[in-house]
């Protein structure tokens, strides 16, 4: 069976390189925008991710003889997301409004304040949750 592991285009963890693992062996690392062929014997395997403490889910790879496997690795979910950045661009924008603007006298309305209070929050705990309880759910392995 061929396999073929492609690390998916995206601008969270670039610079990081993940560590591959097949039936709980390291196989190698794949970097940003890479593609790994190998060729595998007919057997069951299960493939993970990790990145430091987080990771993958398992994933159960069935080999067969002329098979061809594309499985791609990426972050979770939202990481390369339009509202991802948007959500960023809020948390900045709380701080520079919160800590440049308003020792110049600028005030905000309450309901902007509140607003970028409570975008800023969630977005906090979304990330403390995938660092945390969800961190083996940090990376996603997708059979293409």
């Amino acid at each position: 069976m061929n396999l073929e592991i492609t690390r998916k285009d995206e601008w969270v963890n670039r610079f990081r390189s993940i560590d591959l693992y097949m039936n709980d062996t390291k196989i190698g690392k794949i970097e940003h925008n890479q593609v790994i062929k190998t060729e595998l014997p007919e057997g069951d395997y299960y493939l993970r991710a990790k990145l430091d403490w987080t990771g993958s889910k398992v994933l159960h790879i069935n080999s067969t003889a002329g098979a061809i496997a594309k499985v791609e690795v990426s972050s979770f979910l939202y990481s390369n997301n339009w509202l991802y950045r948007v959500v960023y661009s809020f948390i900045l924008l709380n701080i520079v409004l919160g800590f440049v603007l308003v020792p110049f006298g600028f005030q905000l309305p309450d309901v902007v304040n509140i607003t970028l209070a409570v975008v800023s929050g969630v977005t906090i705990l979304f990330f403390a949750y995938m660092l945390t309880i969800g961190r083996n759910r940090y990376l996603r392995l997708r059979v293409k």
